[in-house]
């Protein structure tokens, strides 16, 4: 039978992978355990694959990175490529699948907390949205750790070097969707909605039409995170573009320094303490279950954790890096006392609506019909381009409370800005099953997706016992601040209220639930986000950096942990506060930003 060429790239690329001497591949940490490694990187996800690319480009490092996952070719992370199957990854075979506390304001629910669990880590997994939030972001990051490189102007670089923009799956042309001059020329891959959703026809029309918040701009990414836009998402040729086809795969030819050891974790770092000195890293334990043995590896230069806002701080406190008090409770000896390990964790909490729409044009059949569904599989095996080439949600608003707000009275902004926003609003162009809401036997809809990008809500992430393979305790203790209830119910009624414009008519119908906004209380509207909000998933914060010489924080903003050396964590843990954006392009550019700190501490090419 003759191969398509995407059956055919993919046949090609399976050769590469297991019967090129390209960087090696490891299943069990016995293949590890006497080899030299310069840095050991635990966690082969978003950052972890950036840095395993750029420290192997000087070919006299030796680089370890150790996934606890699987390889982002295995059969089971098939649907990790196909761009709208993003929300079915969820519970699966590459994610973590783990779950929070019960949520005192969701009504005592938990909800699922996922992360990557495969190579590649949440970039193979999430909703594919590439958004790098404004130039606020990073200046405020710059001022809060008391260093300027944290500034936009100069960690621009390195958004440039981590993406570009490409043509969606469908060719069209994309002149007028995007400003060239505010992207780059890196390795992944970032396209726009390749279907031409009716939804997105309307809610860009209104934008374009709107004065206020809903206001039309032109491309996010410039730089001013507030207005209406195209969204933009990590998607190339019909197929995700994670950190792990990026960065990880080109290297599977002609990257002999690199191992990549998958399957197994990080059990516990290794290390020496000198009377009067600080203690040093110096490898770390690494195992594959509950009770087998431990093998160590032992690194030259440095142990590198990006393990993410769940595995960065389990690790350092399994090491005895952490709050003393809590450690002594559960029988690990302190290393370093550093309270705010696995503090301020800092998440985005999302609640979807609904609305019948006057259109066939929705991908709701998809949903229902199983000949369809198999019809669109085979057109995105066949040919990459169809329903399944794009991301769920083609459209995006970032909306500002107003300045008058009665919540400002009381309380302060907690944006980074006036071009920083408090609510995201996702649009698609059918019903989304990422909440509790069932899905209609009949009827075709639009959701908007509300999440609040601008929480004050904190948490925490603590170990549950001195068991490594354990689930941690995760409490991001959603809506517990006055101001994150206000944000999601004043989003909610803005979205209301974009949907009345005139470029709306004949098209949005009925919400799904009456929220009874007119009746002059707001219990109803408080009382449907308690019972569906989930999460965006996009925790952050658990190993936050701060000034050097601060009292808290976990890391100096050269990403070092304090009170040790050999230490450093490169992931979205490190995050000192959320950005009002998804946070897979922050992500990327702190892994890159730190990439080149690592090279020019150890002087490599």
């Amino acid at each position: 039978m003759a191969y398509s060429s995407p059956y055919l790239y993919f046949v090609i690329l399976y050769v590469l992978v297991y019967y090129v001497n390209a960087f090696n591949l490891y299943t069990s940490p016995a293949d590890v355990g006497n080899k030299s490694y310069d840095f050991v990187i635990v966690g082969g996800g978003t950052a972890g694959c950036v840095l395993a690319a750029r420290l192997t480009e000087d070919p006299g490092v030796r680089v370890l990175v150790v996934e606890a996952g699987g390889d982002n070719h295995d059969p089971d992370a098939l649907n990790t490529t196909i761009p709208f199957l993003a929300p079915t990854l969820a519970n699966s075979a590459v994610t973590w699948n783990f779950t929070t506390t019960p949520q005192q304001e969701l009504q005592n629910r938990s909800v699922a907390f996922e992360r990557g669990h495969v190579l590649g880590g949440s970039s193979s997994v999430n909703v594919l949205a590439y958004q790098r939030g404004s130039d606020e972001v990073y200046d405020r990051w710059a001022r809060v750790v008391e260093d300027d490189g944290w500034a936009w102007k100069n960690v621009r670089r390195y958004y440039l070097r981590n993406s570009r923009i490409v043509p969606p799956a469908d060719g069209h042309s994309i002149t007028g969707q995007f400003i060239p001059s505010a992207h780059g020329n890196g390795p992944v891959q970032v396209s726009f909605d390749n279907r031409h959703d009716v939804s997105n026809d309307f809610v860009l029309g209104a934008a374009k039409m709107a004065t206020d918040t809903h206001k039309f701009r032109l491309d996010l990414n410039a730089g001013n995170f507030t207005g209406t836009s195209f969204l933009q998402s990590s998607i190339g040729s019909g197929i995700r573009s994670s950190s792990a086809t990026a960065y990880l795969d080109p290297l599977r030819i002609g990257r002999e320094n690199l191992d990549v050891l998958i399957g197994t974790r990080a059990t516990k770092l290794i290390s020496s303490k000198t009377k009067g000195k600080s203690p040093s890293i110096e490898g770390v334990e690494l195992g594959q279950t509950k009770g087998s043995a431990c093998v160590s590896v032992m690194t030259k230069k440095e142990v590198i954790l990006s393990a993410g806002v769940i595995g960065t701080p389990m690790i350092l406190q399994l090491s005895g890096i952490g709050p003393a008090a809590q450690l002594k409770q559960l029988g690990i000896s302190t290393l370093v006392d550093i309270p705010d390990v696995g503090s301020n964790l800092m998440d985005q909490p999302f609640a979807a609506l609904y609305w019948f729409v006057n259109s066939s044009q929705t991908w709701d059949e998809y949903l229902r019909n199983t000949t369809i569904e198999a019809e669109d599989l085979e057109e995105w095996k066949t040919k990459h381009q169809g329903l399944l080439a794009g991301a769920s949600a083609g459209s995006v608003s970032y909306v500002r409370l107003p300045s008058n707000a009665s919540i400002f009275k009381t309380v302060p902004d907690p944006s980074a800005g006036l071009e920083s926003a408090h609510v995201e609003m996702l649009y698609t162009n059918g019903f989304s099953r990422l909440g509790l809401i069932p899905f209609p036997d009949k009827g075709n809809f639009m959701t908007v997706e509300h999440v609040v990008v601008s929480p004050t809500s904190r948490g925490s992430v603590r170990l549950n016992s001195s068991d490594p393979f354990a689930a941690p305790i995760i409490d991001p203790n959603y809506l517990s601040s006055e101001f994150d209830r206000f944000a999601m119910m004043a989003g909610i009624r803005s979205t209301f209220d974009f949907l009345k414009l005139p470029a709306f008519k004949g098209f949005i119908g009925e919400p799904l639930v009456d929220l009874q906004l007119d009746s002059g209380s707001d219990a109803t509207l408080l009382g449907y986000i308690r019972n569906n909000t989930v999460t965006v998933n996009h925790g952050c914060g658990t190993a936050r950096m701060s000034p050097v010489g601060a009292d808290w924080g976990v890391l100096d903003p050269n990403l070092k942990v304090k009170k040790v050396n050999g230490l450093r964590v490169v992931d979205a843990s490190s995050i000192v506060l959320i950005p009002e954006t998804h946070i897979q392009a922050p992500t990327y550019i702190i892994a890159e930003k730190a990439a080149d700190m690592i090279k020019s501490d150890y002087r490599l090419r």
